[in-house]
């Protein structure tokens, strides 16, 4: 795709209204038309114009265009999408110009294609504008559309339905789309037929939604492991006890804290993890050691003790 922007391209501001659009247009294929301009330099610029105009005057690509910049627009659009069902042979043929590969000229040359008769239609790869006698040939599937969604924490871990509003090429829309349980970021949701519409009676491309999982002030993702900090007394890593786990599906676990435990151990709690296919990955309990803050006599008699017997 042309480096300037195709406003720039066709001289035209940005606010520019269709009618501006078409002068714009009109003016500068007379100027660069190959019946009338046969140089290398000027057969580029034609290339450029008619590309330009071709997504300016279709108000959907216009506002797509407007919506994602160039750069965003190159990555949604090939070069198939932005000439599909446009006829520039009857528009050159308005303004007395040759439109069909009429004086020798072969249109399918100027905009890559196969030739005429080459077998290229309008499918990717081999892009014809005007086809065999100006008619497009076979059905084009659409592009998909590429968006990114983000979903919290207990979604990705029980599953469940989105709504989610769209801007597609068909305008705003609210959709559906179901989470499955235990997803995890950078997976991609599929939701079929709702991409660009295709050529033709070709079928419509699909929207791909790539998934960004939430962070979690408690519990954080690993693979399909989740790791957890739990609060332990002093006197319970120092002498053993127990723990109070509470795990992403709402339920409390006890777990053992053996005698002498370290603060930053990790206590793994098995298939209690995210969810996978054929069960579960494991959860990890680190201790994290609650040392009190304030201590009445008594208490600190016996701890200024310990520190006497050298502990």
């Amino acid at each position: 795709m042309p480096a300037n922007s195709y406003y720039d391209i066709l001289g035209v501001a940005r606010d520019a209204s269709a009618d501006e659009i078409k002068k714009a247009f009109r003016k500068l294929a007379m100027q660069y038309h190959p019946d009338r301009n046969s140089s290398k330099e000027a057969e580029d610029k034609f290339k450029e114009v008619n590309e330009a105009y071709a997504v300016l005057s279709d108000p959907e690509k216009r506002r797509q265009y407007d919506m994602f910049g160039a750069e965003g627009f190159q990555q949604r659009f090939d070069r198939d999408d932005i000439f599909r069902n446009f006829d520039f042979g009857s528009i050159f043929e308005e303004m007395g110009l040759g439109g069909r590969g009429r004086g020798g000229f072969d249109f399918s040359s100027i905009f890559g294609g196969r030739g005429r008769g080459g077998g290229g239609g309008a499918r990717r790869g081999g892009f014809n504008p005007f086809g065999q006698g100006g008619a497009p040939q076979g059905p084009v599937a659409g592009r998909d559309i590429e968006m990114e969604v983000t979903v919290g924490f207990h979604e990705a871990y029980h599953g469940g339905e989105r709504s989610l509003d769209i801007s597609g090429p068909d305008g705003p829309e609210t959709i559906s789309v179901k989470i499955p349980r235990g997803i995890k970021s950078g997976q991609t949701l599929r939701v079929r037929g709702k991409g660009h519409p295709g050529g033709h009676g070709g079928p419509r491309g699909d929207l791909r939604l790539k998934v960004s999982v939430a962070d979690h002030p408690r519990y954080k993702v690993t693979g399909h492991d989740i790791e957890m900090d739990v609060e332990v007394a002093l006197t319970d890593v120092v002498l053993g006890g127990t723990a109070t786990v509470e795990t992403p599906d709402g339920q409390e676990h006890s777990v053992r804290i053996p005698a002498g435990t370290q603060a930053g151990t990790r206590i793994r709690m098995r298939d209690m993890g995210m969810p996978m296919k054929g069960g579960h990955g494991d959860l990890f309990a680190r201790v994290v050691v609650r040392t009190p803050k304030e201590l009445d006599a008594e208490q600190r008699g016996h701890f200024e003790a310990l520190r006497a017997s050298g502990l």
